[in-house]
């Protein structure tokens, strides 16, 4: 910084829209737009301290990519999200060199392609929020897809499912089903906990899932 400088300043009507300060800090007082009639626009952020170049824009067809740490393919370095602040506690959610996603807590307990973590009671929420059907068996499900072939169409899956039980509105009986599948065939429900805690198999003589 150069002592005794002034800022610079652009103007219009009176109304200043850019002040570059004599430290270098830019501020612009509105939008920013960074339009590219080749289609590619980039915004660089070059970390000269830690020999890093940041990206941030379009590659030209539609995507917004955001590169972090374009000079060295070895780095160990994060995309982080911070939320109001930028201590420790403030970081939101994170991505690791190697692709692992973090949401929700500001260091890696058990490195896994997903980490969602918190603290004690419901983690993540998963809400079927549709509020045109009541019928029974309306489900949140979680599914569980596997690979089994080399083949690229070759798919299979289990699911597991937060059903309500019957076709009354505001009647709040629900249960939890698991499907499997066997070769050639969709999943298939094969276990049922009810609302009333009955534990029912379709293999079993209960198949009729009466309580």
């Amino acid at each position: 910084a150069s002592t005794g400088v002034a800022a610079f300043v652009v103007r219009m009507a009176t109304t200043e829209k850019l002040n570059i300060s004599n430290g270098g800090d830019v501020t612009l007082k509105g939008d920013l737009l960074i339009d590219n009639s080749s289609g590619v626009s980039i915004l660089q952020l070059n970390d000269s301290t830690n020999n890093a170049l940041h990206e941030f824009g379009t590659p030209g067809n539609g995507d917004l990519r955001i590169t972090v740490d374009k000079n060295d393919a070895g780095s160990g370095q994060e995309f982080q999200l911070y939320m109001r602040g930028n201590n420790n506690d403030d970081l939101a959610f994170h991505i690791d060199h190697d692709k692992n996603v973090m949401i929700g807590a500001s260091s890696w307990q058990y490195k896994k392609p997903l980490n969602v973590q918190g603290g004690s009671g419901s983690i993540i929420s998963i809400y079927n929020g549709d509020i045109t059907s009541y019928s029974a068996n309306t489900n949140a499900s979680i599914e569980f897809k596997l690979k089994t072939s080399s083949s690229t169409d070759d798919n299979a899956a289990c699911e597991i499912r937060g059903f309500k039980e019957n076709g009354t509105t505001s009647n709040t009986d629900r249960g939890l089903s698991f499907y499997t599948g066997v070769n050639g065939a969709g999943p298939g429900e094969r276990l049922r906990i009810t609302s009333f805690g009955d534990v029912y198999a379709t293999n079993s003589t209960y198949n009729s899932f009466d309580t």
